[in-house]
């Protein structure tokens, strides 16, 4: 269990779960659909991703890694969106999230690891197809990011992005390659079970849900996933969805997604003219 050490005393303070997130960040909405699945209250801690606000003093010395979410229950600090909702499963067990079956707990399990190793193609898919007009940065913002983000990693990344030739066709037909991979695993998977997870509804089925919301907004053609689209609606209908993920959608944003969208279908630079 990532649980990170901070030296921040108001932080260690904290008494009840404190969640600090970002509104429309997938693994925000992963740990926050576990908190209302469950009926947990919990505090919210806005970081706004956009104003690179993880990228702070005071955010990084809460996870030195500079990404949300980040959970604190009674001043222990916990990171990494899979970690976080196995921690709340563990220590609040109803309603149980995680199937009985032997064979679904191995699916569960290989489940939740294949959701975190695929962050990477969906980060790099969500920063080409949605971010792209309003997260590229100047030479001049770079330099800042670079003094203020202490992760080589992350910096590697936004370098790349704000690059004149961004990531390149190769790396962006790699990223789509591994979602399609695992939008055909997904689809076999519910051939035989009512729900990821097995049986019920589980941490399966949250894990995934907030990475295929991306898809929707990318414009992504998922006609052929026909099993796939039809849980995306059952999950889309769950009360918890709504309060976790659809009421902190902002309208503007989602403006702002449709637009880029639709000014890329229109040039034939979308998603789908990297799957002709």
């Amino acid at each position: 269990m990532p649980v990170v050490e901070t030296k921040r005393p108001d932080i260690r303070a904290l008494r009840g779960l404190h969640l600090f997130h970002f509104a429309t960040s997938n693994c925000s909405q992963r740990v926050r659909l576990v908190l209302e699945e469950k009926g947990l209250r919990w505090t919210g801690h806005h970081v706004d991703l956009a104003k690179f606000e993880n990228a702070s003093a005071d955010f990084v010395a809460l996870n030195p890694r500079g990404v949300v979410p980040v959970l604190v229950h009674d001043g222990v600090t916990i990171v990494e969106s899979i970690d976080i909702i196995l921690y709340l499963e563990e220590l609040f067990p109803e309603p149980r999230l995680t199937p009985c079956d032997a064979g679904d707990r191995r699916y569960l399990d290989d489940s939740l690891e294949r959701s975190a190793e695929i962050q990477a193609s969906l980060k790099l898919l969500m920063h080409e197809f949605l971010f792209k007009p309003f997260r590229r940065m100047n030479p001049q913002q770079l330099d800042r990011y670079r003094a203020a983000t202490r992760q080589p990693s992350l910096i590697a990344f936004m370098e790349d992005f704000s690059s004149p030739g961004g990531f390149g066709r190769d790396r962006i037909l790699g990223a789509i390659e591994d979602m399609e991979n695992v939008m055909e695993a997904l689809e076999v998977r519910l051939s035989s079970r009512s729900w990821l997870s097995g049986d019920g509804h589980g941490l399966a089925d949250i894990a995934w849900i907030v990475n295929l919301h991306r898809f929707g907004l990318m414009a992504f053609p998922m006609r052929r996933y026909r099993r796939l689209n039809q849980w995306i609606s059952r999950m889309r209908n769950r009360p918890a969805y709504r309060r976790a993920v659809r009421n902190f959608d902002s309208g503007k944003l989602r403006s702002l997604f449709r637009a880029y969208t639709a000014l890329r279908l229109a040039r034939g630079t979308s998603i789908r003219s990297y799957l002709d």
